[in-house]
């Protein structure tokens, strides 16, 4: 299987006037700032481009907007509770966001499998264009960190406490023309020797698309190895 990234975007690394993509001020200011940089990214990955699928992954959601509505739960004694936040606190928010915006009801899936969560949108997208009638696909990884969530990795015990969160948006085309690189996607044979053995280390979920990011920037070719799956990507 392969395909081929046109474009990748990072919310960290983005400057873009917020008010031109998001015209309507009552939906600015509901948004959160993971929202803002998610939804951000993603429209500037997409520009000019008519998108047949949106692929969206995270491990954690809208951390931020979730612990909102729990403490606002917990200090209004279960009443008088603004929807806003939970609204704003599932993990399907920015592609259902991205896809109201853009007024496109095409394919538009969350993927919350931890770390594997945007390998997984990765492959999915992939399979949509090999299988068709997928032509571009958005693909992309959104990340929240919140002081509560380094608080309670720290009371388990892990090791590596996240920094910051960011938000990486990468539009897959089947066409090699103007490409910047090309992915293949085959079954992994080999046995990992890593399986099965514990960790207390922090995986970080936005590892996979950081990675991606720099090799696609300094043209350098990486290949990446989970569960069973083989993950490799030629810069071209």
């Amino acid at each position: 299987m392969k395909a081929y990234i046109h474009k990748c975007v990072t919310a960290s690394t983005l400057e873009a006037d917020f008010k031109t993509l998001v015209p309507d001020a009552l939906m600015r200011r509901r948004m959160s700032r993971i929202v803002r940089d998610g939804v951000t990214a993603a429209l500037v990955c997409s520009q000019d481009e008519k998108i047949d699928a949106i692929l969206t992954a995270t491990a954690f959601g809208c951390l931020g907007d979730s612990e909102k509505f729990l403490r606002n739960m917990i200090s209004t004694g279960e009443e008088m509770l603004s929807p806003t936040a939970f609204i704003q606190s599932t993990f399907n928010t920015i592609g259902a966001t991205v896809a109201l915006l853009q007024k496109n009801r095409c394919y538009n899936m969350t993927y919350t499998h931890g770390r594997d969560s945007f390998l997984s949108a990765l492959l999915d997208g992939v399979l949509l264009i090999e299988e068709g009638p997928y032509h571009e696909v958005l693909v992309g990884a959104v990340e929240e960190v919140t002081p509560t969530l380094s608080t309670l990795l720290i009371r388990l015990g892990v090791e590596l406490i996240p920094q910051k969160g960011d938000a990486c948006f990468f539009r897959l085309s089947g066409s090699e023309h103007g490409a910047l690189a090309r992915i293949g996607i085959e079954a992994d044979t080999e046995e990992d020797p890593e399986a099965g053995i514990p960790t207390r280390r922090y995986e970080d979920p936005l590892s996979d698309p950081r990675e991606l990011i720099r090799a696609l920037e300094g043209r350098q070719d990486v290949e990446i190895r989970r569960n069973h799956i083989k993950y490799r990507i030629e810069c071209l």
